[in-house]
């Protein structure tokens, strides 16, 4: 059952290959199971159903690839029955790129 205040977010908006995304959701329909499907930037989808609380609320982690991962932009969408979208967002797995500089010159 749609709600029409359907939410999904991310813990943050970037992610080191390997790390976890925390996904959660709120304004669904109580004790119901969504699909959240993850996009990720190589074009493989990931699915997996999440069960809503008594709040209507969901929480899901996803494991991203190790090291050199698939970077790039995910998209995160939940679906309700019959496949009908009932939210999305977006997050990007980057590589951290640190730099040293050598400040002394000789």
């Amino acid at each position: 059952m749609q709600t029409g205040f359907e939410v999904v977010a991310t813990d943050d908006a970037s992610y080191p290959p390997g790390s976890v995304v925390h996904v959660s959701g709120a304004g669904y329909a109580t004790s119901c199971d969504v699909v959240v499907r993850i996009t990720r930037p190589d074009g493989v989808v990931e699915t997996a159903v999440a069960t809503t609380d008594l709040g209507g609320r969901f929480a899901y982690d996803y494991q991203l690839l190790p090291p050199p991962g698939a970077v790039g932009e995910y998209t995160v969408d939940v679906l309700g029955l019959g496949d009908a979208l009932l939210a999305s967002t977006t997050f990007v797995d980057a590589l951290s790129a640190t730099a040293s500089v050598d400040t002394h010159l000789s």
